[in-house]
């Protein structure tokens, strides 16, 4: 970018977005025209109230639901997912007091997968190991 014209078209696509600082996700970009300068503000964070009403909608919209395939495509696990890695703390506590289908939500976000197929579909086993996997990153 060389000129100020340049500066303006490309600051609508920048303000207000969230922006990572190290691997934290906690701040929003500013701009301040007065100033031309960029700045960081921090971000508020909504994520622990989303999480408990996804929560809860998706659990008690699932409960009778036997086919995990509709599980996973009901919207409030999808804006579960949406939050991304501040969501993985949640869900892991939210396993350790109960365990429930979480699996692919964690594995959609973190990319990691490290329950073994000898295990698979055994649901406290799998919640066990998951919670291991967060206490080993400092999740939980």
């Amino acid at each position: 970018m060389t000129g100020t014209g340049e500066l303006r078209q490309f600051i609508p696509s920048v303000i207000d977005q969230n922006v990572f600082v190290g691997n934290q996700q906690g701040f929003r970009l500013g701009f301040d025209p007065k100033d031309n300068v960029f700045l960081l503000r921090p971000a508020i964070n909504h994520a622990p109230d989303d999480f408990k009403k996804h929560e809860k909608k998706w659990k008690q919209d699932t409960k009778f639901m036997s086919s995990l395939a509709d599980k996973y495509l009901h919207p409030s696990y999808a804006r579960i997912i949406g939050l991304g890695w501040p969501a993985v703390s949640f869900i892991l506590k939210s396993l350790q007091r109960q365990p429930d289908d979480w699996f692919y939500a964690l594995r959609a976000i973190t990319g990691e997968n490290p329950v073994p197929m000898s295990v698979a579909g055994n649901m406290p086993k799998m919640a066990e190991i998951w919670i291991d996997w967060g206490k080993k990153h400092n999740l939980i």
